[in-house]
């Protein structure tokens, strides 16, 4: 019996947790996740890090940073004003409260007084999770199996080269490809019917402006959003590029580097496809 009361007070110790000492415990976890991802700097000013994330997820992953600066220097505020992430992230202020709507009706984001705006700390893990799947960034967990210094060396070294990457390709990505869009020329996109006609556009005006004949989904997305404030979601991207894909209206192949992701190029019978879509829209309409 006195082992049996014994087990059972260990378990009571693991399962009945000390709300503030759990969020200590992950607290480490957490910051460094979302480094990947967003910065703050000491005048609680917000740093994007990754130009793919749409700008739901940024104002998501925005709000988190500074939830989590709180925690670590008080003086900077866990909330934000729609108006705050408007200047921050450089989006449309009637863009930022339709994005804040979306994410207040799934509870991830609640809204406190005078028109703030704070993440909800349960949901911080779920969202990381959330976009390190969508973004497809492979966490670098620490060796289990063997405690020698040489193999802990590797894998710091390794998680810090992975992050480096990461920040390098996508401000990148933003000089070479996003701001080199010639916006006026390709005005026709928000007329185009369905997003798989998008996605060619995209395709076909970075191959044209960028000389860059090929993007990832999340580059696609972030061309999207960045450029031309088009709203989607990544599996609706996905979605068309699979379908795309079986028409042979787009080709693919991977990044390489053993990388999970794939590069899509537009081919002739998807620009034939695209250049058919946009002379139906400059095609008078028929009176009845």
């Amino acid at each position: 019996m006195e082992d049996s009361n014994k087990s059972l007070e260990e378990l009571k110790k693991e399962f009945i947790i000390n709300k503030e000492e759990y969020s200590k415990q992950k607290l480490p976890n957490f910051i460094g996740r979302t480094l990947k991802y967003c910065k703050v700097n000491s005048e609680s000013g917000i740093h994007i890090e990754n130009f793919a994330l749409t700008i739901r997820d940024k104002i998501a992953i925005s709000l988190t940073a500074r939830f989590l600066a709180n925690q670590l220097e008080h003086s900077i505020k866990a909330e934000m004003s729609g108006e705050d992430l408007s200047t921050f992230l450089d989006v449309d202020k009637p863009v930022v409260y339709a994005r804040l709507k979306d994410l207040s009706d799934i509870k991830m984001v609640q809204r406190l007084e005078k028109g703030t705006y704070q993440i909800v700390p349960y949901y911080i893990e779920s969202l990381l999770d959330e976009l390190d799947a969508k973004y497809q960034i492979i966490q670098v967990e620490p060796d289990q199996n063997t405690d020698t210094e040489k193999s802990t060396k590797e894998k710091i070294q390794k998680k810090q080269y992975s992050k480096t990457q990461d920040i390098v390709v996508d401000r990148t990505f933003q000089k070479e490809v996003i701001d080199k869009i010639d916006k006026s020329k390709y005005s026709y996109i928000y007329d185009l019917p369905t997003f798989d006609v998008k996605t060619l556009a995209v395709l076909f005006m970075t191959k044209e402006d960028c000389n860059k004949d090929g993007l990832t989904s999340p580059e696609i997305i972030s061309v999207l959003s960045e450029k031309f404030r088009i709203k989607t979601a990544w599996s609706t991207i996905s979605n068309a590029l699979k379908r795309l894909d079986q028409k042979a209206y787009v080709d693919s192949k991977s990044s390489g580097n053993h990388s999970t992701k794939r590069i899509y190029k537009i081919m002739v019978n998807g620009e034939n496809y695209l250049k058919a879509g946009i002379e139906k829209l400059k095609a008078p309409k028929l009176s009845k």
